[in-house]
């Protein structure tokens, strides 16, 4: 099997995701519906993305899947056969730890990537080693959304480049435009696709 063979599938739900973020861009304050959806489409964004990383990095370690340098392997000791297997296997090759990486950290992602000895190290570690990194405070608007603690509100402060706390911060940094002249959401879409194809092929 391709190791990108999920792209099609990660990129229509990147696209879904943008489109129902389009429709709430217009000059008009959102209601606070609307502030609910969107930041709740934000989060979508942040979950595609750990579970993308997440079961790139653990397939690769089954050996049944290829890419463009040919099949991809693990070269531990009996490396496992599946996802779950593979799950495991990386949990019980850190010292003290009972519980998964933080996918969503590219630091995390790529030391699991080389505790489970993976012939698309350079690969992944060249694209999840990307700087800047541009969807940094996706996470932060993650945990600001899920645990609205002063700590994720000066979090997000410190991460979002705008003068406003909480959700008018997220609003605002949502349908910004960068330097480049695309709105912030769109610029995170298209570092995904740029990074997911990277780790894949």
């Amino acid at each position: 099997m391709r190791l990108d063979q999920r792209l099609w599938l990660f990129n229509k739900r990147l696209d879904d995701l943008g489109s129902r973020l389009a429709a709430l861009d217009k000059a008009e304050p959102l209601s606070v519906d609307e502030v609910y959806m969107l930041e709740r489409l934000l989060v979508q964004f942040q979950i595609l993305w750990d579970h993308l990383v997440r079961s790139v990095i653990l397939d690769s370690a089954t050996g049944i899947y290829v890419n463009s340098n040919g099949a991809v392997t693990s070269s531990l000791p009996k490396p496992p056969r599946s996802r779950e297997s593979a799950a495991y296997r990386l949990i019980a090759l850190y010292p003290r730890r009972t519980y998964e990486p933080d996918w969503y950290l590219p630091g995390d992602a790529i030391d699991a990537a080389s505790r489970l000895q993976l012939s698309n190290l350079p690969e992944i570690s060249a694209y999840l080693g990307t700087s800047p990194w541009v969807i940094s405070d996706l996470r932060h608007i993650r945990n600001f959304v899920s645990h609205r603690t002063k700590r994720s509100a000066l979090a997000l402060r410190a991460a979002v480049p705008v003068g406003s706390l909480g959700s008018e911060a997220i609003v605002r940094r949502c349908f910004d435009y960068s330097h480049g002249g695309s709105q912030t959401y769109s610029t995170w879409i298209a570092f995904m696709k740029t990074v997911a194809r990277g780790i894949t092929t």
